[in-house]
């Protein structure tokens, strides 16, 4: 890290994809990492404890870093927990989502948020930023009403939509790939649906896209997901096979037979035309990802849970 280096703000950055997106951005940036409910530290990097939901520290945080730019992971996302807790998470998504993008317009500071395919309501797939948002989880719709509030309080933030993300954690969180290996490791039943369609990106290929929004000044709605629509029963026995692990273990089971709290999509495959164009980044089919999956495992020696 050196004096030339600009300053990057990661909220959520104790999370799958915050982790990933500390790790990677402090090769070329000075990386200040919020984090809220589990303490890391990771070498070349700054750490600090914040509630986003507490607006006059976020303010007081905010003015002292004074960051170049801010990418705005943090998000209460487990589905069924919003579903049962609307106002907690309006306030956590939608909120605190608003107030960060009032500072760093403020401090002139460039703002990237994470956004998630859940804004649509998945009835047909191949979904375009041009397409419009028709959320049916109440997690879905704190998020396209975040997207929009961005919108109008920072015309020139990225919003950015990503898609079902996998990889191996940097630091902490968990993802659906991971999910599946270690069930099948520990040789339990492994039901995947057939029927739900998404698609796909490596938690390293989504942190790249995300870092370059942070250093260029494009502006609107980005799709940044896999270029393969998929489904999980599909993903799951791509994935074992790279594994080298058994699929006996998954199985393949309808989303049409499973009551949620908070109901799922269908079909929520992105289609990715305008980032591939707008950005460096190249964007993975399944089979590369998962082999940089195995081939870039995290640096653990190098992290330290506080």
């Amino acid at each position: 890290m050196t004096e030339e280096e600009p300053t990057l703000l990661v909220t959520g950055a104790s999370g799958f994809l915050g982790g990933w997106l500390v790790a990677l951005g402090r090769q070329s940036w000075q990386v200040h990492a919020i984090w809220r409910r589990t303490p890391f530290r990771l070498p070349g990097t700054v750490w600090h404890q914040c509630d986003l939901t507490d607006d006059s520290a976020v303010e007081s945080l905010i003015r002292d870093i004074k960051p170049q730019a801010i990418i705005h992971a943090a998000a209460e996302a487990n589905l069924d927990w919003c579903e049962d807790h609307p106002d907690q998470a309006r306030r956590a998504n939608v909120d605190a989502t608003g107030h960060l993008a009032q500072l760093a317009v403020d401090i002139g500071a460039r703002f990237v948020f994470v956004s998630t395919d859940m804004v649509f309501d998945g009835e047909r797939g191949n979904y375009t930023e041009a397409d419009p948002v028709k959320p049916i989880s109440v997690y879905g719709k704190t998020k396209a009403e975040a997207e929009a509030l961005v919108q109008r309080v920072a015309p020139q933030a990225a919003v950015a939509r990503t898609a079902l993300i996998f990889g191996k954690p940097y630091l902490g969180g968990s993802s659906f790939s991971e999910w599946i290996e270690q069930k099948v490791h520990a040789g339990e039943p492994v039901p995947l649906f057939t029927d739900q369609y998404r698609t796909p990106i490596l938690v390293q290929n989504l942190s790249e896209a995300l870092l370059e929004l942070a250093g260029n000044r494009l502006s609107g709605l980005f799709h940044l997901a896999g270029t393969e629509r998929i489904d999980r029963y599909t993903f799951g026995q791509k994935l074992v096979r790279k594994l080298g692990l058994s699929a006996e273990r998954l199985q393949p089971a309808k989303l049409a037979d499973i009551r949620f709290r908070a109901p799922r999509p269908r079909d929520l495959s992105l289609n990715i035309a305008r980032a591939k164009t707008a950005l460096k980044t190249p964007f993975l089919d399944i089979d590369t990802a998962l082999e940089r999956l195995l081939s870039e495992q995290p640096d653990v020696d190098s992290t330290i849970q506080a």
